[in-house]
């Protein structure tokens, strides 16, 4: 218990300094680049993937995604440069020609490889790396948005993402010790209870409107778009689809047989035990607040 709480106050105030220099170039490009890059090898490990070629593809497409928006979000918002502008190429292709070379390099090395294995790198670097991305278009909705949002506004959406993912664990883990008494998905994550799912919700809810009141006062008055009510309602919804994502790790984990996918957080595992909840929680945030600003705009 010691060394869990030990990592998760240490992964909290790195989280901390990250928004606090988030603003600055390539920090979250960086950081979503290692996260999304071992995300993706702990994936491919945890299913016995042997293509060391397909991994070394699948990692490195991974953790370019998040990379790549990061210096795409500083070109087009921080400089005068239209690189970004005058090179537009579809996303499909790009996945199109993704999967072809997995698919190719399963064909050269067929006696090795199985069509999951590529169907799961694919997958799970195209996801994950999408998914760290999310995190630098919700810093950047300011930008995005700017008759509606403020730059402070987008650092409180970034910060309230994250409780989504982390402090709603905290709530559920906690108090699911104490008080839980029904199990969430028995064969799926056995230690998960109804009660801690509960409380994950409402605990997270209550932190990020404790946090909004408390952040409202660095916003400008105007525009004053958030409202406390849409703070309670995207959360919970975060909240909800990141225990989704968790539970889909969890999948992984026990068709492969596996308690946790690494080791690289002491007490909790590796990236993708610590991370897993970001998969649907971030896309649910920045899905939400998209749609709310395409009927506002």
């Amino acid at each position: 218990m010691k060394t869990r709480i030990i990592t998760g106050v240490s992964a909290a105030l790195v989280a901390i300094a990250a928004i606090i220099f988030m603003q600055y170039p390539l920090v979250m490009g960086i950081l979503g680049a290692f996260f999304a890059g071992v995300s993706v090898y702990e994936i491919l490990h945890v299913i016995k993937c042997e293509n060391k070629v397909i991994m070394g593809i699948s990692v490195a497409f991974g953790a370019i995604v998040p990379l790549y928006n990061d210096i795409k979000a500083y070109v087009t918002y921080h400089t005068e440069s239209d690189f970004f502008d005058g090179f537009k190429m579809p996303v499909w292709i790009v996945l199109a020609v993704y999967t072809f070379v997995i698919l190719l390099v399963m064909l050269r090395m067929y006696e090795k490889t199985k069509f999951e294995h590529a169907a799961m790198a694919i997958f799970s670097s195209v996801a994950i790396g999408f998914s760290y991305s999310t995190l630098v278009f919700l810093r950047d909705l300011d930008h995005v948005y700017p008759e509606h949002l403020q730059q402070a506004q987008s650092f409180f959406i970034v910060l309230g993402s994250l409780y989504c993912a982390w402090i709603s664990d905290t709530f559920a883990y906690f108090f699911g010790r104490k008080l839980g008494k029904h199990k969430l998905a028995p064969r799926i994550s056995p230690k998960k209870s109804v009660e801690g799912a509960v409380a994950g919700v409402l605990g997270t809810v209550v932190v990020a409107l404790i946090t909004f009141f408390v952040a409202s006062h660095w916003f400008d008055r105007y525009p004053d778009t958030i409202k406390w009510w849409m703070v309670a309602l995207v959360t919970a919804a975060g909240v909800i689809m990141g225990m989704c994502g968790d539970l889909s790790a969890s999948v992984i984990k026990r068709n492969y047989g596996e308690k946790d996918f690494g080791t690289i957080f002491p007490g909790h595992g590796g990236v993708m035990d610590r991370f897993d909840s970001f998969l649907f929680a971030l896309p649910t945030v920045y899905i939400i607040i998209t749609l709310v600003m395409s009927f506002v705009s």
